[in-house]
């Protein structure tokens, strides 16, 4: 069976336009030196020097980049047969006003997403979304429900027979204690493994899972084979998210 591996790395909105530049370069470079098909990202925003340097890295490296309203995602070209289509859905949760980002302001959450024939797996979709933190829920009485159920509309519209569909995401609560995607059909890389490895806080020993990947449950031809979570002896980086790598068997 062919694998396919897709990488999630959340980004820090506080960073400095030189670490955003130099984290930029790392994660692209990192993803085109380890075989990752799609990759993945947030907090972008409408920051122009991060997007602009994740833009010129993927050219650099020969990737399609999309971004939008902070979420990312680029496709390896080198891994893919004929057009690329690039997208957005939502917003589902609509972005703030009047707010700063210490009392819980936010941008408006979708998902971005990229489709691509994928050399000896076919049509496949990843998207990119990012779920609103506690202080936000509590600051503006938005809740991340209609992301949710915008991601379920994703999966079932992506997903239609043979294709196939993932979302990778920053959902901001421990993936060990709550179901990422409140039953709806997706299930994180780290729930079909059973493991938990941190991706924010001290170590990957010493936090909480909140960054996933995630298959759809209709794509029977998809099954986990690997997830791991990279931390500074892998990729060296000034935002303060552990980037994760999924690895997925697919059966032809």
């Amino acid at each position: 069976m062919p694998d396919l591996r897709l990488m999630h790395a959340s980004m820090q909105f506080s960073d400095s336009a030189a670490q955003e530049r130099s984290d930029a370069y790392a994660i692209v470079k990192y993803a085109d030196s380890n075989k990752v098909a799609f990759l993945t990202g947030t907090e972008a925003g409408q920051r122009t020097v991060l997007v602009e340097a994740l833009g010129a890295a993927a050219k650099q490296y020969g990737w399609t980049f999309t971004a939008k309203h902070g979420e990312w995602v680029m496709v390896k070209k080198a891994l893919t047969n004929g057009p690329v289509q690039r997208g957005y859905s939502g917003p589902f949760i609509p972005g703030t006003r009047g707010l700063t980002a210490p009392q819980g302001a936010h941008g408006p959450r979708g998902i971005a997403w990229i489709t691509a024939n994928v050399t000896g797996i076919g049509t496949v979709t990843v998207g990119s979304a990012h779920y609103l933190t506690k202080r936000s829920i509590d600051a503006t009485g938005h809740s991340n429900t209609p992301l949710i159920e915008g991601i379920a509309a994703y999966g079932l519209e992506k997903g239609k027979g043979r294709w196939l569909v993932f979302i990778n995401a920053d959902i901001n609560r421990d993936d060990q204690r709550r179901d990422a995607f409140d039953g709806k059909p997706f299930r994180t890389v780290w729930d079909e493994l059973g493991k938990w490895p941190a991706t924010h806080g001290i170590s990957k020993t010493r936090g909480s899972t909140i960054d996933v990947s995630a298959s759809y449950n209709a794509d029977g031809r998809v099954s986990a084979k690997a997830g791991k979570v990279l931390d500074d002896s892998d990729l060296r980086l000034n935002t303060d998210h552990f980037p994760l790598v999924a690895t997925y068997s697919v059966k032809e």
